[in-house]
């Protein structure tokens, strides 16, 4: 990630301007590895065509998201409950919405290097229907559930 979009992101954080910053405008693509050689070599991502690249989502909140410490913490941090990848980014996004966090974005797309997709990953974790539900279960919730909710998770207690 580039160093200004991460100083940018601490910046809005430290300032006090929003408590959650997803440092990209939602725009998710997905980057060949024809092009990782020169990421890696140059440490920029100028290399990248990005007309060769599959839109992976138009408003995504996964891949990478800052928070204030505090903020994460009293927020319940990342819920235990779900199984490998798929789903998670998604309840964050709507749990701490709904707990009135100021949350912000970035004007730049995301990249993502295309890799192998194991068993956990978002598309071919076979808990998939398990972690659909439990973000079903927390968005279906108003805030004060949700501040009940956390109350009983194993690393808050």
């Amino acid at each position: 990630m580039d160093e200004k979009i991460v100083k940018q992101a601490y910046d809005l954080i430290d300032n006090h301007s929003a408590d959650i910053i997803w440092p990209y405008n939602g725009f998710f693509y997905d980057v060949p590895k024809k092009f990782h050689k020169s990421i890696d070599e140059n440490k920029s991502i100028d290399c990248i065509n990005i007309s060769e690249c599959e839109l992976f989502s138009r408003v995504s909140v996964g891949g990478v998201v800052f928070f204030k410490k505090e903020v994460f913490l009293n927020g319940g941090g990342g819920n235990e409950n779900f199984k490998g990848a798929g789903w998670e980014d998604n309840e964050i996004y709507v749990r701490f919405k709904k707990l009135g966090y100021r949350r912000s974005r970035l004007g730049v797309p995301i990249f993502h290097l295309n890799h192998a997709r194991k068993e956990t990953s978002y598309n071919h974790n076979p808990h998939g229907r398990h972690n659909e539900i439990e973000f079903s279960r927390i968005d279906k919730m108003v805030k004060i559930e949700i501040l009940e909710e956390i109350k009983k998770w194993k690393w808050t207690q």
